[in-house]
């Protein structure tokens, strides 16, 4: 009887810390895919599949990759905190292993774990490589999946063409969803050939860009500035202090949107080091859609946004007791 891979929709639970530990290696690794600490959280817990992970970006490497066993799926609303790896705000959408999970009914009752059966996972699970080097999913997703099989006798686009049928075959897209997502990456494709990449981006005309401190909390309202406003903040690669002003971000410039938490310190994917950050929010609802990539990314990465991009609409709500710290804006020099 053949296996039936778990699809977008599927209800299911972890399975026990025995059971996903006998799955693990000494590094607490399955196919070079980390089980986290900030992953203990959800036992006990109803979850639901978002998608099948059919592919995936990985940063370093220009074509998208695929996990082997092709065994990985994504649940809904379910990201790394970080708390464990030192408050990384980097906010990553979590890979889960079939073999880690339990396909669950409606009516199944879900029980949670023995406290003592977590902790003997937890003392399997690494955070750190190195003083200064994480251990984490982002860290090691390029050495957990692997390119996809050369074609090219045959052509790219087959290729990729097989990759958004697997799409709707397993669920993730409907045939509607993956024809608009494949007309975007083609009329993307033919106006950077005809016209190049500037017309992509926006390039601002500073050597040294400035910085403005909002001090924007969880839950306010903020408004993206318009494209001329953002251009004069950025350096001819697009960037301010080193973070990037992509395309994609730039469809949503004069939009209000929801502040979703603030981003003082993230894990680099490429060298596992902790970076510090000032003045940076990611924002709800915003993430990386990967343009550029045929049928999108599963990844759903957080789009990172400078302050002085942004401007206050309105104050989040103060929890009870609170004191208010004193409002204000100030310029200062950041990394």
């Amino acid at each position: 009887m053949s296996r039936r891979y778990l699809r977008a929709g599927d209800q299911v639970v972890l399975r026990t810390p025995d059971e996903i530990g006998a799955t693990l290696d000494a590094d607490g690794t399955l196919d070079s895919l980390p089980f986290m600490p900030e992953m203990l959280s959800c036992f006990g817990r109803r979850l639901r599949v978002a998608r099948r992970a059919e592919k995936t970006c990985v940063e370093g490497h220009w074509t998208q990759r695929r996990f082997p066993g092709n065994d990985v799926v994504l649940l809904e609303e379910i990201r790394c905190s970080g708390d464990e790896h030192d408050e990384c705000r980097r906010g990553c959408m979590i890979f889960w292993k079939e073999a880690w999970l339990r396909r669950v009914s409606p009516e199944d009752d879900i029980a949670l774990p023995e406290e003592s059966a977590i902790q003997r996972l937890r003392a399997r699970l690494e955070v750190k490589t190195d003083a200064t080097h994480y251990h984490c999913q982002s860290t090691r997703l390029a050495s957990a999946t692997e390119y996809f099989p050369p074609t090219y006798k045959f052509g790219v686009i087959p290729q990729m063409a097989w990759v958004a049928l697997r799409e709707i075959w397993v669920g993730n897209r409907s045939v509607f969803e993956m024809a608009g997502l494949m007309a975007q990456w083609l009329g993307l494709s033919i106006r950077k050939r005809r016209i190049g990449d500037r017309v992509l981006l926006i390039r601002g005309p500073n050597r040294r860009t400035p910085t403005r401190a909002l001090g924007l909390r969880p839950g306010e309202r903020v408004r993206i500035k318009s494209a001329p406003e953002i251009e004069q903040t950025l350096d001819q690669n697009s960037a301010n202090r080193g973070l990037r002003m992509s395309t994609a971000m730039t469809m949503n410039c004069g939009r209000e949107y929801e502040v979703l938490d603030r981003v003082d310190r993230i894990i680099v994917e490429t060298t596992g080091q902790m970076r510090e950050l000032k003045n940076t929010v990611s924002l709800r609802g915003l993430e990386c859609l990967c343009y550029y990539n045929f049928g999108s990314c599963p990844r759903g990465d957080l789009q990172y946004w400078r302050e002085i991009w942004l401007e206050r609409t309105r104050l989040a709500p103060e929890p009870a007791g609170a004191t208010r710290p004193a409002n204000g804006t100030r310029d200062a020099e950041v990394p």
